[in-house]
């Protein structure tokens, strides 16, 4: 099986490996072209680092029983996690989002550098363990239509 690699420049200033493994399609052979994509961390033109975007969605915050617990766990819990997650959106760590109307759930677009970026500070935050995370890496719109755009070309040309 020959496989072909080529680079493709993402609107975003991120480039990538994109990799094809091509053969021989046998008759009746119902799989398509798979292209596989390798990021590279490169620099855009003003020299900083290009991040990546994370989806980041919690589960419900905890209730409460009384009044007196209520005042407890604001003061103590959730407070601190809004000062915490304000901070994070005046370093521009979180892009977008906020809290559904009337939800205890988070839904915040998030931008790291790596994975471990976001569990680093997603761990940071006061009352961390008190929600359950659920983090989706996403991928540019113009990222994804530029290497669908590559694709269709691609496959045009094999007819």
């Amino acid at each position: 099986m020959k496989k072909t690699i080529r680079n493709a420049h993402f609107h975003d200033g991120r480039q990538s490996l994109l990799a094809r493994d091509a053969a021989v399609k046998p008759a009746g052979c119902n799989w398509k072209i798979s292209w596989i994509a390798v990021p590279i961390l490169t620099f855009c033109m003003c020299g900083s680092a290009v991040a990546d975007r994370f989806m980041v969605e919690t589960t419900e915050g905890p209730g409460f029983a009384t009044p007196d617990e209520a005042a407890m766990v604001l003061e103590a819990g959730i407070l601190p996690l809004f000062a915490a997650l304000s901070e994070l959106e005046s370093q521009k760590k979180i892009v977008a989002g906020g809290l559904p109307v009337g939800s205890r759930t988070f839904n915040l677009i998030v931008e790291a550098e790596s994975h471990d970026e976001v569990d680093r500070m997603l761990r940071d935050l006061p009352g961390w363990g008190v929600f359950s995370w659920r983090i989706t890496p996403l991928q540019s719109i113009q990222g994804r239509a530029t290497m669908e755009q590559e694709i269709l070309a691609s496959l045009k040309s094999a007819n």
